[in-house]
């Protein structure tokens, strides 16, 4: 799955009206049913009639991006919110129309978007189309509901940081390298850089958020599988098609920034004790939408197999070593990674920094590059075994969708890159004065510990001996 993970970051852009279908891509992928609602809502149609299934995808143009500093969760909340009950069934009812009928649901929240999902028996399709507009337009989001939901976040979060923990953060006490690596490469308005808690999030955040985001012309249905088109338009009109739209602004990142990395960003007291170590080294690049995305993708990729080959196969300095391409729509981060022992830490951020820079003196030997390209274009093959993965495919596409209108053959596009292309984007995204590294290692080894722990049990006994001693005098 990592290849096809990692190629939905990137799909970008294209909508193609033309059926393709090569040697790695299931025939029509492309072939997709698209429409839009008079309310603006976004419709996509795959009919696949090979199993007994519908995947269905709602993607609302709303994540944690879109909210305050101190109050990023609040899409992530509301998302959690919409599945605790309706004014027509409870939060156990709800789940029980979609479970006793061969399916599952789930959501997720991201930087940009919140997808909810509901794979199900396809006879059910339309049942579950209808379940997932009723939490949409008629959730309770009652205050007994916030304060179960606040629970059940902050379990999901592990637990909620005292005041003091999130005073001390704001001091670098308790901040990991990586943490305030991201300070610097990202811009005040792309990261907060505070603990935040889900207590200082408002019923009226929630409720504002909902009726601000949660609109037609903000959203796309996607739906795969077992189903007539003709007859699942019809039910979505009669249902989503009746939601009005209202007019959006968003505020996001022009993907502009200027930073000025300082040598190598270390952790504070966070971790206290241990004994394993993290390497990165992080460059700002633009985002999905960007034309150079893919090729930042395929040079995300050899990257990551040269420092695995490297790091961990020739040298043992690390069991997971790497690199990724980290992307939004308009700016992202490239970043090499390794886990570490504490004393190994430089060796491994010499080694990346070296082969980063024997990437932007010389192109990649054109054998090696061919291996690349055919791993990735077999893992993109490979990845559509299913509704769900094709459903999330076309979800994954849908921001760049609004903006491009048509997709890209991802095929023919990998297959054009060149060595040449990759050492262009390395001299250009990779060069060392934009490199922005951290280390993140414990304060103290366990080894330490013990020594310390030693010593404080000898100075014990020592001071008690003497104590003893004065007493039995004193007798």
């Amino acid at each position: 799955m990592k290849y096809f993970l990692a190629l939905c970051l990137f799909i970008a852009n294209y909508f193609s009206v033309s059926v393709f279908a090569g040697k790695y891509t299931p025939e029509g992928l492309y072939d997709i049913s698209r429409h839009k609602l008079d309310n603006g809502l976004e419709i996509y149609l795959k009919e696949r009639h090979e199993a007994k299934n519908t995947a269905i995808r709602l993607v609302v143009n709303y994540g944690t991006d879109d909210n305050e500093c101190g109050k990023t969760e609040t899409a992530h909340y509301l998302e959690h919110l919409l599945f605790t009950g309706t004014s027509k069934h409870t939060e156990k009812e709800l789940d029980d129309l979609i479970e006793d009928n061969g399916g599952a649901w789930n959501a997720f929240t991201a930087s940009e978007t919140t997808t909810y999902q509901i794979d199900i028996y396809s006879p059910y399709t339309e049942l579950a189309l209808n379940t997932l507009h009723e939490i949409i337009t008629d959730s309770t989001i009652s205050d007994d509901n916030i304060e179960t939901t606040l629970d059940i976040i902050n379990r999901e979060a592990g637990g909620e940081y005292s005041w003091l923990t999130r005073y001390l953060y704001t001091l670098d006490i308790g901040k990991s390298g990586f943490d305030k690596a991201s300070e610097v490469i990202y811009s005040e308005e792309e990261y907060c850089s505070v603990i935040e808690s889900f207590k200082d999030i408002s019923r009226e955040d929630i409720i504002s958020a909902f009726d601000r985001f949660y609109v037609p012309n903000n959203m796309a249905l996607i739906l795969v599988g077992d189903f007539d088109s003709e007859k699942i338009l019809s039910v979505i009109k009669k249902s989503f098609g009746m939601m009005e739209s209202k007019k959006i602004d968003y505020v996001r990142s022009s993907g502009q920034h200027h930073y000025e990395p300082q040598e190598i960003f270390t952790s504070t007291l966070e971790p206290l004790i241990g004994s394993d170590a993290e390497v990165y080294i992080r460059y700002r690049i633009p985002g999905r939408m960007s034309k150079e995305s893919l090729k930042i993708t395929m040079l995300a990729f050899y990257l990551s197999q040269d420092l695995h080959d490297i790091i961990r196969i020739d040298k043992g300095l690390s069991y997971s070593a790497g690199a990724g391409a980290n992307k939004l729509n308009s700016y992202g981060t490239l970043d090499l990674y390794a886990d570490s022992d504490i004393e190994n830490m430089g060796v491994i951020t010499d080694i990346m920094l070296a082969e980063v820079e024997k990437l932007v003196s010389s192109p990649i030997e054109q054998e090696k590059f061919d291996r690349i390209k055919r791993g990735a274009l077999l893992g993109y093959a490979s990845s559509f075994e299913d509704n769900a993965t094709i459903a999330s495919f076309y979800e994954s596409a849908w921001l760049s969708l609004l903006t491009m209108d048509r997709f890209i053959q991802l095929e023919d596009a990998i297959e054009k890159v060149t060595p040449e292309e990759i050492q262009d984007i390395a001299i250009k995204y990779l060069s060392r004065e934009k490199a922005v590294i951290n280390h993140d290692a414990p304060t103290l080894s366990y080894e330490k510990m013990y020594v310390i722990i030693g010593l404080l049990i000898l100075l014990l006994a020592y001071s008690s001996r003497r104590r003893i001693a004065r007493f039995i005098k004193r007798q």
